[in-house]
C-alpha cells in the first residue's frame, strides 16, 4: 500500500516544477515581444526626426506619452474602476521624484550620444542591472539565491557577446569626458528603478494612474531641462530654437521637410505607433515590477538586444539602420535565454526569507492556508492507471467539497 500525503505532493511540486504558472509568466512573455517591437519603431521614428531629436525626446514623446496613459485613466475612472483609496496612497512626492530620476536620466543619457558609439553606451547601460540588484539588497531588503547571481553574470556575459564583432572590426568611439557623463545616467536611472519597486509592493495602485501622473511630470520636467539640452547641442542656440521648434513640429505632424536630411514623410505614422506600442511596454514594466522585481524586468528586457538585432537584418523592417545579424547575436541569444531561465527558476525573497512574487502564481489547490487539505492521505491499494485516475479524483471532491462556500 501506498500513503501519499498531500503537503508532500505541494512541497515536491514547489521545489521540482521550473515553471510558474500566472500573470508574471504572461507579463514577461509579453514584454520580450512588445519591447522588440518598441525598439525598431523607436529607430524608424528617430530616424524620420533626426534633425529634431531634442524636441522629440524632451517634449513629444512625454506630452503623446501623456496622452496615451490619460485615456484609458479616464475611462477607468469613468466606469468607477479608479481605487483612489488606494491610488492615493502614492503622494505626488512620490510620483515627482520618479519623473525626477526619469528625467535626469534621459538627460545625463542623452547630451553624450553624439560621442560615444552604440557599442560602448549599449554595454555601459547593462551595468545597471547589478547596481539595481544592489540598490535593491540595500533598500528594499531583497535577499538572492546563488542562481539569482549566476543569471545576473550571464544576461552581462551574453551582451558582451553580442557585441564582439563590432569591437573586431574597432567600431568604438571612446571618449572620458562623456563617458563618465553616461556612466552617471545610470545613478538615477537605478533610483527611479527601487522607487518604483518600492511603492508599487507597498500599493496596490492604478498602473494607469500612476503613469499618467509621471508622465505629467515628465513633461514639466522636460521643459526645465530644455535649456541645457540647447547648451549642450552642435547647431542649436537659444536663438534659433523657436525656428527649430515650427520645423519640428512640421516635420512630425505635416510630413514636411524644411532642412537637408529631412524624411519627414512617415513621421507621424511610426510616432504613433511607436507610442502605442511603447504604452503598453510601459505598463508591462509596472506590472512586472509590481508582481516580479525590477532585476526581472531588466533581465528578460535584456532578452530582446539578439532578438532586435535579428529583426533589424531586415531593411523592410529598420529601413536605413539596417544591419546583418552575426553569430554572435545567436550565441547571445542563447546565452541570454539561459540567463533569464536561471534567474527566473527562484523567486527572490524579501530579508524575512519569504517570496516576492505574488501568491497568485501558484497552482490555486496548492495554497499554504489550506492545512486541512495539507494533512489528508490518500491510501492507494491498486498502482494500475485506471485506478489512480479513480482515487485521485476522489481526493479532488473530498477537497472540492471542503472548499464549497469560502
Amino acid at each position: 500500500m501506498l500513503n501519499i500525503r498531500l503537503n508532500n505532493i505541494k512541497d515536491w511540486l514547489s521545489n521540482n516544477i521550473s515553471f510558474k504558472f500566472g500573470k508574471l509568466t504572461l507579463y514577461l512573455i509579453l514584454l520580450l515581444a512588445f519591447t522588440s517591437i518598441d525598439y525598431l519603431l523607436n529607430v524608424r521614428w528617430i530616424n524620420s526626426m533626426n534633425n529634431y531629436t531634442v524636441i522629440s525626446g524632451s517634449i513629444l514623446f512625454p506630452l503623446f506619452g501623456l496622452i496615451f496613459f490619460y485615456i484609458p485613466t479616464l475611462y477607468l475612472h469613468l466606469i468607477n474602476k479608479l481605487d483612489m483609496t488606494e491610488n492615493n496612497k502614492v503622494s505626488r512626492k512620490d510620483m515627482i521624484a520618479i519623473a525626477s530620476f526619469d528625467g535626469l536620466n534621459a538627460l545625463l543619457a542623452t547630451i553624450p550620444i553624439p560621442y560615444l558609439s552604440v557599442v560602448i553606451m549599449s554595454i555601459v547601460d547593462k551595468v545597471n542591472l547589478p547596481l539595481v540588484a544592489l540598490s535593491s539588497f540595500i533598500f528594499l531588503g531583497r535577499r538572492y539565491y546563488p542562481s539569482h547571481y549566476l543569471g545576473i553574470f550571464l544576461t552581462l556575459y551574453g551582451i558582451l557577446v553580442s557585441f564582439i564583432p563590432n569591437f573586431m572590426e574597432h567600431d568604438v568611439s571612446l571618449h572620458i569626458g562623456w563617458m563618465f557623463i553616461y556612466m552617471s545616467s545610470i545613478i538615477p536611472g537605478t533610483a527611479s528603478y527601487v522607487y518604483k519597486e518600492k511603492r508599487l509592493k507597498e500599493v496596490d495602485v492604478s498602473v494607469w494612474w500612476m503613469n499618467s501622473w509621471i508622465c505629467f511630470y515628465q513633461l514639466l520636467i522636460g521643459f526645465l531641462f530644455l535649456p541645457i539640452t540647447i547648451l549642450s547641442s552642435h547647431t542649436l542656440t537659444f536663438s534659433n530654437f523657436p525656428k527649430h521648434m515650427s520645423e519640428a513640429f512640421k516635420c512630425q505632424f505635416a510630413g514636411i521637410n524644411s532642412n537637408p536630411g529631412d524624411e519627414c514623410q512617415d513621421a507621424f505614422l511610426w510616432f504613433m505607433l511607436f507610442n502605442f506600442i511603447s504604452t503598453i511596454s510601459n505598463i508591462l514594466m509596472f506590472l512586472i515590477i509590481q508582481e516580479g522585481s525590477a532585476v526581472l524586468f531588466i533581465i528578460i528586457r535584456t532578452l530582446k538586444t539578439p532578438i532586435t538585432s535579428y529583426l533589424a537584418s531586415f531593411p523592410q523592417l529598420a529601413g536605413i539602420s539596417a544591419s546583418p545579424v552575426t553569430v554572435a547575436d545567436w550565441y547571445a541569444f542563447v546565452m541570454l535565454i539561459v540567463a533569464s531561465l536561471v534567474y527566473y527558476y527562484k523567486d527572490e525573497k524579501d530579508k524575512h526569507g519569504r517570496p516576492i512574487t505574488n501568491d497568485d502564481n501558484l497552482p490555486i489547490l496548492i495554497q499554504d492556508n489550506d492545512s486541512e487539505n495539507n494533512n489528508l492521505v490518500l491510501e492507494v491499494d491498486d498502482l494500475t492507471p485506471l485506478s489512480l485516475h479513480s482515487q485521485f479524483s476522489t481526493l479532488y471532491n473530498h477537497i472540492d467539497e471542503k472548499n464549497v462556500g469560502l
